[in-house]
Formats: C-alpha cells, structure tokens, sequence
C-alpha cells in the first residue's frame, strides 16, 4: 500500500452531512429494578458528557431529558440511543474515550447480549433530525454492530461505499 493509500480517511464524508447513530439495547429488567440503578443513575451524566463534546450536533430525547420512555416496539425494556455527530472521529472519541467508555465496557451488567446488529451509523444532510423510521436502513446504507461485538468505527464493517 502505498503512502498515499494509507493517508486516506476510513470515512469519506460528503460536504454538509453529519454522521448519525442507533444504538438499541435490551435491558436485562425492568428500568426501575435495583439491578438497573446504576445506569438509570448515569444517564443524565453521560447524555450531558456527550452535549458537551466536540462535534455533538443533536440526541434523541423524551420528556424526561432521556429516552428511555420511547419503545421501539411493545418490550419496555428495549431503549435506544440516537444521535448526531459532525464527523465520525468526534463520536468515536465520545464512545471509546470518556466517560461513556467505562459504562459501555459495563454494558453486560445491564443489557441482554444480542445476535442480531443493534447499532447502526449512516449519513444525514447537516441541520436535518433523523427519525426512528430511519433505523431500519438496509445494510447497504448503513453499518452496523451486534451487540456482542461493538462495530469499530473505523469502518471495517461497512460497506465500501460508506468507508
């Protein structure tokens, strides 16, 4: 490979575009059971983190400032997280190097392992919100993870055209 080969970024980003993100996760109780405290806890700590981080654009959120009270479908239990980020290296940061790390590395405490992706990123037209009918992009427009095996963000589990 040659220097310049190496030299280009994993992400090509078009102008005006921003990177958004899912993240779903399946509780292993109820939200209000003591075995949750701890996340529940860090909730708003971790959400004002990732606010206060370069490149944070938007989060999804509810009336209570998080989003734990919006279902994905009938299970209470099942959460997700979306949000958006002016370039994949800032959301990176954010989820492998602060505070927010520490509580991924944790997430089996917490969550149910999942054999099926439940993380995805894709492109979204900078000062646009995505929505949650969004997150069913087929695997050619976005790039996804399982839940047991967190996808890097360095692009190796996308598609060539999102590298």
């Amino acid at each position: 490979m040659s220097s310049s080969e190496s030299a280009q970024p994993i992400f090509w980003q078009a102008d005006g575009h921003h990177l958004a993100e899912i993240n779903v996760a399946t509780a292993i109780a109820d939200l209000d059971d003591p075995v949750m405290e701890p996340f529940m806890a860090a909730l708003d700590k971790v959400n004002a983190l990732a606010e206060a981080s370069a490149g944070f654009v938007w989060r999804m959120q509810d009336e209570t400032g998080n989003n734990t009270g919006t279902y994905l479908n009938d299970d209470p239990r099942q959460i997700a997280n979306m949000s958006v980020w002016e370039t994949p290296t800032d959301f990176r940061f954010y989820v492998y190097n602060t505070a927010h790390g520490a509580f991924m590395k944790r997430r089996a405490r917490w969550f149910v392992p999942s054999e099926v992706p439940t993380f995805a990123i894709w492109w979204i037209a900078a000062g646009t919100v995505p929505t949650l009918a969004e997150r069913g992009l087929p695997a050619s427009k976005s790039c996804a993870g399982t839940g047991r095996r967190p996808m890097p963000l360095d692009g190796a589990n996308c598609p060539p055209d999102l590298r």
